[in-house]
This record gives C-alpha cells, structure tokens and sequence, in this order.
C-alpha cells in the first residue's frame, strides 16, 4: 500500500490528517510527532466533546478508507510464501484476496468482538491473523491507547498460558497468534514501524 507509484497510496500519516481536518476542525497539533493512538484519542475526545462526532462515526469513517485500497504488484509476491501462518497489522482483505481468487470472507467471531487474538481469516490453506483487528467489524479496530493497553493486558494472559503449557509440556487445543510466537518463525506484514504507529 505504501507503494510510491500505486494511485491508492495511502498510510496512517494521511488518515491522521484527514481524521483531524474531519473530526476535530484541525485542532489536534503536531500530529507526526505523536504515536498515533495519542493522536487517535485527541481528534475523538475533541469531536465527542464539541458535538461534531461519536467514536463509531469516525470508526465508520476509517472503514471507509481502508476500503479505497487496492492490491498492487507486491501483492503477488505473497503466493510466493512458504508459511502457513501469515500475521498482520492492516485491518483490510487484500492479502486474503491476492492468494486466492474469488476470497470469501469466515463470518466474525462470536467470542472476540473487541480484540483479535484468535479469530484469523483462511485464504489459499494460509491463516492470516489481523492482530489489529478486521475492518468487517469496527469494534475490533485497535485504535487509542485504552484499546492498545486492553489489548496488551489480553496478550500478555495468553502469553502466561501458553508458557504454563509449554513448561507442563501440555498440548494446548486452544489456537492464537501469540501462540505462534512460542512455535514458529514469524513474519509481520504492513507494520510500517513509521513514529506514527508506535503504541
């Protein structure tokens, strides 16, 4: 996505930019030198506090966004993936789409609505763990820092579980990205490691 000559270019820098221009009238200042869930929660509490928006409208909002996206020629080089276990931190379907044509989307988890530790989407006998959340469901959108720090707390539990069983050499049944960690080499796609998008 971060591709210089792709028409849809887009990153977190330019969405923050919108959100602010959007959502807070511009008031949010010096928003590339701040972690963007500071930023996120400055342009909320500002909209919320000034009437203009409620958190789920500019969720909406950034689903909107993210579905101007489209895949690019790197996108190919995805099919070319030896793992099965592919973890990312973009909330969008085009890795999905680009190993399999005609992708069709698992339903949402019943048991993760907030976070996504165990709900993954299956394309091309591949898992793809949006650890960020899926834009399918906005509530699962890791944005602000009481939603990093929630999730954190939640990781950090199945961490200590995973490693309880590791140590009692059990075989846990119970599947997650944080599993993986303990089990297989692990590759990230689309964390850009821009300032913006440290938590």
């Amino acid at each position: 996505n971060r591709m210089p000559k792709s028409e849809d270019r887009y990153e977190w820098g330019n969405l923050l930019k919108q959100l602010n221009k959007k959502f807070a009238k511009g008031e949010v200042l010096d928003i590339r030198n701040k972690p963007f869930p500071m930023v996120y929660d400055e342009i909320v509490n500002y909209s919320v506090k000034k009437e203009i928006s409620d958190e789920g409208e500019i969720k909406r909002f950034i689903r909107q966004e993210i579905n101007r996206l489209q895949t690019n020629d790197r996108y190919n080089d995805f099919r070319n993936l030896e793992t099965a276990e592919i973890l990312t931190t973009n909330y969008d379907y085009l890795i999905e789409n680009s190993l399999e044509d005609n992708w069709k989307r698992s339903p949402m988890s019943k048991k993760e609505k907030q976070y996504s530790i165990q709900r993954r989407q299956t394309s091309s006998e591949r898992n793809i763990w949006h650890i960020h959340g899926e834009q399918a469901d906005i509530r699962s959108i890791l944005l602000g820092f009481r939603h990093y720090i929630d999730c954190s707390s939640a990781v950090k539990k199945k961490a200590h579980k995973v490693i309880y069983h590791l140590k009692k050499k059990h075989i846990s049944k119970e599947q997650s990205w944080v599993n993986l960690f303990f089990t297989h080499d692990i590759d990230i796609i689309g964390l850009g490691m821009d300032f913006t998008e440290y938590p």
